[in-house]
């Protein structure tokens, strides 16, 4: 059964009574000619464009439009023979205005809204003096410490976002890249040490 989601930018959902973190696949389209060769095309080769994106996200899929826009022929992905998302459910999502349409990729669905994937690497080589995540994804201006070990309680996890959600273009040839900074940059968030531990007193 397909349903209504709402997204208004990128915290809210229509789901206020679900209590877990539910997988879902965003696909956003600025206008309403979207085919259902045209969303197994796209999902069939997130896989192979990033490592954060797995199958457990294409058991929803939210078709998400602009305002006022309508899909010329509605989606039924079940009419797709020997293909995995034959059993997804469809879900749409408005929002206003366009620029605001969330990157198609992975996403967690809660009660409190919509969230971006992030995967965490243990560091097993201790690469990293100090893993980071920012504190406001779309506007980063600050890069607090994420502190936390992986299962096994030996390494510092590193948490790296979907590589879906920054598209390379002219003007972005390094959307999408991942990147490590030197302690001997002032990072806003953390101290910067030098790899020397007197530079934490100052």
């Amino acid at each position: 059964m397909s349903t209504q989601l709402v997204l208004k930018g990128v915290v809210q959902d229509a789901r206020p009574n679900e209590s877990i973190f539910r997988p879902v696949t965003v696909i956003s389209t600025a206008t309403g000619n979207l085919s259902e060769k045209d969303i197994t095309d796209e999902i069939t080769a997130f896989p192979a464009k990033d490592d954060v994106y797995s199958e457990d996200f294409a058991s929803t899929v939210v078709i998400q439009l602009p305002t006022g826009t309508a899909l010329e022929n509605p989606i039924n992905l079940s009419s797709i023979e020997q293909h995995s998302l034959t059993k997804s459910n469809v879900h749409y999502s408005t929002v206003i205005p366009t620029e605001i349409l969330l990157p198609s990729g992975p996403y967690f669905v809660h009660d409190t809204g919509i969230y971006e994937v992030w995967r965490l690497y243990s560091d097993e080589l201790d690469a990293f003096e100090i893993a980071v995540i920012p504190e406001a994804v779309h506007s980063p201006a600050k890069f607090p410490p994420l502190n936390m070990l992986d299962q096994q309680g030996l390494w510092k996890s590193i948490a790296v976002p979907s590589r879906l959600y920054a598209k390379e273009s002219q003007q972005h040839p390094l959307a999408g890249a991942r990147i490590s900074v030197k302690d001997n940059f002032k990072l806003a968030g953390i101290k910067t040490t030098m790899t020397n531990r007197a530079f934490t007193q100052l």
